[in-house]
C-alpha cells in the first residue's frame, strides 16, 4: 500500500534487537518484553521528530467542541491504559510482567505504588502541557451570586459563557421548521440570537421574530419536550485588582449581565464574575480536567496522546525510584525525572494541528481567545462561523456544527500488532529505533550497564533532531505550520513570567 514501509516485520526487528543485546535466546529479555521495548520506540521517534503526519476528516451534526483524543477514528485517538504503562513499568522494574493490572512481584513494589505514582504524574503532565480540555456544560449558577464553585476534577478554566434562561415553553412540534411563542416579558428583542436546546437532540434555532422563535426539527413525528433559550454571553478573563480600577464600586454592582470572570484571588476550584447575574440560568465553560482515576486490575484509559506515554513513566520511575525505600536508586531516579522534564517541554512545543479545511476551503486554525476576539460570540452560530478551526489545548476543537471538516495533524505511530507486521520506519532511521530500544532494554540493569547504553540513546536523540531539522526544511514556512498547535498556548500566556521577581 503507498506509504507503507514494507521492509522489516516485528518478528525480525525482535530478533535483531536480541542479537545487539547479545541475548540471541532470549533469557534475560524475553520477545514480548523486546517488543514492548520497540513499540515504545517507534512512540518516542514520532515524537521527536514529527513524522506521521495524517489527514482526518470528520463532520458532527451535534457537536462544535471535540477532542482529537476520542473522537471516533481520529489519527490521534487515546488507547493506551494504565495496565499497559504497569506492563512495561514492571519490564524496567525487573519485576514480573503482565498486562491484567494485578501485582506478581517482590515486596519493593506493588500495584498500588505503581498506581498513585502514575496517576500523580498523570495530572501534572495534563495541567503543564494543557491536554485535557473539555467542554463542562449545566454549571449550576445563583442569581445575585458573583462566586461559582467548581468540582474537584476541574484544574483551570478557561473560557466561561454564561447563558441566562429566559424562556421555557412546553409543547409539542412536527418535524421541519416550526413556530413556538415565547413571551416578550422574557426582554427578547427583534433580531436577536438566540441559543434553544431540550426539545430534541440537534435541535436548531433558524431565525427569530418579535415573540416567536423558529425552530427546526430534525425528526419525523411529533416532538414533545421543554426548549429553553438563551442570549448567551461571552465572559472575558480579567482580575479584581482591574475590576477595582475600571468596574467601581466593586461587590456593589447592581445585579444584570456579567462581562468578566476572574481566578486570579478566588479559592481553588471557583470562579468569581464582576456583574451579579440578574437570571437564573447556568454557565458554560472550557476547562483543563483531572484524568479519571486509576482502579487496578480494572483498565482505564491514560488520557494523555499515546505517543508520549514514555514520558508518563519517567515520571512514575523517578517517584518509584526515588523514595525512601528497599528499592531506591538515586541515580535513575534523577536520569528519569530529566527525562520526564525534557518530555514535558516536547509536548509543549508538539505541532499536534498543523492545517485546517471546512467544505473543503483552507482555513486558519486560530486559539480559541483570538476568534472570541475577532469574532465574538462565534459559538452562538454554531453551523455558521468562520469559517475556521478553533484550536485549544492539545486535541481540542471547535469547527462548524454539520461541516465536513479536514485537518491535518500529527497522528499516533504506527506500532505494530503482531510479529508479522511491518514496522513504519524507514531504513535510514531503523538504527534510531534500535538505538531507543537497546538503551531502554538496558535501564532495568541499572549500573555500568545503564550508564553505558545512555550513549545510545544520546545518538538517538541527536539523530532524531536532525531528522527533524531535515523534515522542516522541506517547506518554506514549516516554522509557522509546527506553530499552530501552540496557539492557545500562547494567546493565554499561562506561563507567563514577566511579572517574577
Amino acid at each position: 500500500m503507498a506509504g507503507n514501509y514494507s521492509w522489516i516485520t516485528l518478528g525480525q526487528a525482535i530478533t535483531q534487537l536480541s542479537q545487539r543485546l547479545a541475548d540471541p535466546t532470549n533469557q534475560f529479555w524475553t520477545q514480548a518484553e523486546l517488543q514492548v521495548y520497540l513499540k515504545t520506540s517507534l512512540r518516542m521517534f514520532n515524537s521527536l521528530t514529527w513524522q506521521w503526519r495524517t489527514d482526518f476528516n470528520y463532520n458532527d451534526p451535534v457537536n462544535l467542541w471535540n477532542s482529537l483524543g476520542t473522537l471516533a477514528g481520529s489519527p490521534r485517538l487515546r488507547t493506551l491504559t494504565d495496565n499497559d504503562i504497569y506492563a512495561e513499568l514492571e519490564y524496567l522494574l525487573l519485576e514480573p510482567s503482565n498486562t491484567t493490572g494485578t501485582w506478581t512481584g517482590t515486596s519493593q513494589f506493588s500495584i498500588s505504588d505503581l498506581s498513585q505514582a502514575l496517576q500523580r504524574r498523570r495530572d501534572e503532565l495534563l495541567q503543564i502541557t494543557n491536554s485535557n480540555q473539555s467542554l463542562m456544560t449545566n454549571i449550576a449558577l445563583t442569581p445575585n451570586t458573583i462566586r461559582t464553585e467548581l468540582t474537584d476534577s476541574v484544574i483551570d478554566v478557561e473560557r466561561v459563557r454564561y447563558l441566562p434562561a429566559l424562556a421555557s415553553p412546553t409543547g409539542t412540534a412536527l418535524a421541519g421548521v416550526q413556530t413556538i411563542n415565547v413571551s416578550n416579558t422574557y426582554g427578547i428583542a427583534n433580531g436577536q440570537l438566540i441559543y434553544g436546546t431540550g426539545i430534541a437532540t440537534g435541535t436548531t434555532v433558524t431565525g427569530i421574530g418579535v415573540g416567536t422563535i423558529n425552530i427546526s426539527l430534525p425528526t419525523s413525528g411529533a416532538v414533545s419536550g421543554t426548549l429553553t433559550f438563551t442570549i448567551p454571553n461571552t465572559l472575558y478573563r480579567d482580575d479584581s485588582v482591574a475590576n477595582e480600577w475600571y468596574e467601581a464600586p466593586l461587590y456593589q454592582q447592581n445585579s444584570g449581565t456579567p462581562q468578566t470572570f476572574s481566578l486570579s484571588s478566588e479559592p481553588p476550584l471557583s470562579f468569581q464574575v464582576d456583574i451579579p447575574p440578574s437570571q437564573p440560568g447556568t454557565y458554560e465553560a472550557i476547562v483543563l480536567q483531572s484524568g479519571a482515576p486509576f482502579n487496578p486490575p480494572t483498565a482505564t484509559l491514560l488520557g494523555i496522546p499515546d505517543d508520549f506515554a514514555y514520558v508518563l513513566e519517567f515520571g512514575a520511575l523517578a517517584d518509584l525510584l526515588g523514595r525512601e525505600s528497599e528499592a531506591t536508586d538515586r541515580e535513575r531516579a534523577a536520569y528519569a525525572q530529566k527525562r520526564y522534564m525534557d518530555g514535558l517541554q516536547l509536548m509543549l512545543k508538539t505541532p499536534w494541528i498543523e492545517l485546517g479545511r471546512v467544505n473543503g476551503e483552507a482555513v486558519s486554525c486560530d486559539s480559541i481567545a483570538d476568534t472570541d476576539r475577532y469574532d465574538p460570540e462565534f459559538d452562538s452560530n454554531p453551523t455558521g462561523f468562520g469559517p475556521v478551526i478553533v484550536t485549544g489545548g492539545i486535541d481540542f476543537i471547535g469547527a462548524p456544527v454539520g461541516s465536513n471538516i479536514g485537518i491535518t495533524c500529527l497522528g499516533n505511530a504506527p506500532v505494530p500488532s503482531v510479529g508479522t507486521d511491518y514496522l513504519q520506519i524507514s531504513r535510514s532511521d531503523a538504527d534510531i529505533m534500535f538505538n531507543f530500544a537497546q538503551s531502554r532494554a538496558l535501564f532495568k540493569c541499572g549500573g555500568a550497564e545503564f550508564k553505558a547504553a545512555l550513549d545510545l540513546e544520546k545518538q538517538a536523540i541527536q539523530a532524531c533532531a536532525a531528522e527533524n531539522s531535515r523534515l522542516r526544511s522541506c517547506g518554506a514556512y514549516s516554522d509557522i505550520l509546527v506553530q499552530r498547535g501552540q496557539a492557545q498556548e500562547r494567546s493565554m500566556n499561562r506561563y507567563n513570567k514577566k511579572g517574577d521577581k
